[in-house]
């Protein structure tokens, strides 16, 4: 569990004196564990590798680099090794438009592995392409988009889409998300919400949806019409 870890690392900036934009981040650290519950999948075996129980004590060593390296191009990326099973846990890359608030397209690459393995005995190591944005569509209507791509599966994971039209005076979210559950079941889920300018909101709230689905989602609540 995560209480049973702890992480060390060393962070460097550098900063555009001029305007306060961090060109560029770079992070190394350790992860280390206290506990021998967690069973890894360990590629190094013979045949087609097998589960072993993390040692106690076994640290996993991350690297991170980020920063806003071009005006309005935002990029973050992490890597996870892992000196149990000497093998990537995760990395992930992300590259990010944002020219102002409320315009934002949004392009993620991820894999990370899974406790669980197929029938074969093989670990079900995750890898996606994700692309999200929030655009103006006119001066009061702003477009909603997101998908979430499969590569070892080749199917869709997420998907989403809505509207957010405001007046300045009331607000009004529609938004539809369609997402898997398994290989062969996917559900749907709708949102509609109307804030009202100073007395609260009414329906399903879809903000912290928006906020995971979207990197650099800015609610147009904020935003003036």
């Amino acid at each position: 569990s995560p209480a049973n870890q702890v992480t060390a690392a060393l962070t460097s900036q550098l900063i555009d004196n001029d305007s306060g934009r961090e060109i560029i981040r770079a992070a190394f650290g350790q992860r280390f564990y206290f506990n021998s519950t967690q069973l890894l999948y360990n590629p190094n075996q013979p045949g087609d590798g097998s589960l072993t129980q993390r040692t106690t004590g076994a640290s996993d060593f991350l690297a991170s680099l980020g920063g806003e390296v071009v005006k309005n191009w935002n990029l973050d990326s992490l890597y996870q090794y892992s000196a149990t099973t000497h093998a990537p846990v995760q990395y992930n890359v992300s590259l990010r438009y944002q020219p102002t608030a409320g315009k934002v397209v949004s392009l993620r690459y991820r894999f990370y592995t899974n406790d669980q393995v197929n029938a074969q005995g093989q670990p079900e190591n995750l890898h996606e392409i994700d692309l999200g944005t929030q655009w103006p569509i006119t001066r009061q209507w702003y477009g909603l988009a997101r998908v979430d791509y499969s590569l070892q599966d080749r199917q869709m994971m997420n998907q989403l889409a809505g509207v957010e039209y405001n007046n300045g005076c009331w607000l009004l979210r529609l938004v539809v998300q369609r997402y898997i559950t398994n290989l062969t079941q996917t559900k749907t889920g709708f949102f509609v919400q109307l804030e009202l300018n100073g007395l609260g909101a009414m329906g399903a709230n879809p903000l912290d949806t928006l906020r995971l689905a979207i990197p650099g989602y800015t609610p147009t609540s904020n935003l003036q019409p």
